[in-house]
């Protein structure tokens, strides 16, 4: 099936992207595209424009700080697959890339655009939610920052509103002994999870668990963070 007719505009700034789509809420983000081409191809989605940010200078940046690690909205999956820093202090993260799709998947596709696609079974957001990750959102009014548990509502539905887009994501980094992994039970390597679970683990010195936290992904409408449940 071929897509629906749209128009295309190529933006140099996140703030030109902005405008376009407060201008017009049927417009969509165009990164990678990997979510987003098979939606058209299967006309489950008609937007007026296609709002490529691909040009956009200074967003393909993983920024590894003393406190925080900083990932910008147009990093590929494989770049953080790659990353040996990511490996060292959280091998989570490119545990995750490394299992999404096939290499076509991951050299084109956004950890932020599969963030704002929002599919229930993603891998990102369970190991996202995992590491307390959060979202930098740029709007009309500005910026604002939210966390990814609480980013996505819903299947294919997020806090996104009008003129909003993703500018980064931001994961804190904790002191002391941190562990962390990802995994997930596929049909087959490349597929969409049937279930996944992220871990992160903060250890004290003689070896016992000081912190602990899960992210689940493809077990609901949505990634969530599991708890324990009160006691009456």
């Amino acid at each position: 099936m071929y897509p629906p007719k749209f128009g295309y505009v190529r933006v140099t700034s996140l703030e030109e992207a902005v405008k376009v789509l407060e201008s017009d809420e049927n417009a969509k983000i165009l990164a990678g595209g990997q979510s987003l081409m098979p939606m058209l191809k299967l006309r489950l989605i008609r937007p007026s424009y296609l709002v490529d940010i691909n040009r956009v200078p200074n967003l393909s940046y993983i920024s590894i700080e003393s406190d925080r690690i900083r990932i910008g909205a147009l990093v590929r999956h494989h770049q953080v697959e790659v990353n040996r820093d990511l490996w060292k202090i959280y091998p989570a993260l490119p545990e995750t890339a490394v299992q999404i799709g096939d290499p076509q998947v991951r050299n084109l596709g956004t950890m932020a655009g599969s963030l704002a696609h929002a599919d229930p079974a993603a891998d990102w957001p369970a190991t996202l939610i995992a590491l307390r990750a959060s979202v930098k959102i740029l709007g009309p009014p500005g910026v604002r920052e939210v966390p990814v548990e609480d980013f996505i509502t819903g299947p294919f539905t997020t806090v996104l509103g009008r003129g909003e887009v993703i500018s980064e994501i931001v994961i804190p980094r904790f002191s002391g002994n941190v562990k962390s992994s990802y995994v997930k039970l596929e049909r087959k390597a490349g597929d969409f999870a049937v279930v996944g679970v992220a871990v992160m683990l903060r250890l004290s010195q003689d070896g016992s668990v000081e912190d602990a936290s899960i992210g689940v992904t493809a077990a609901g409408p949505k990634p969530f963070r599991p708890v324990r449940p009160r006691r009456h």
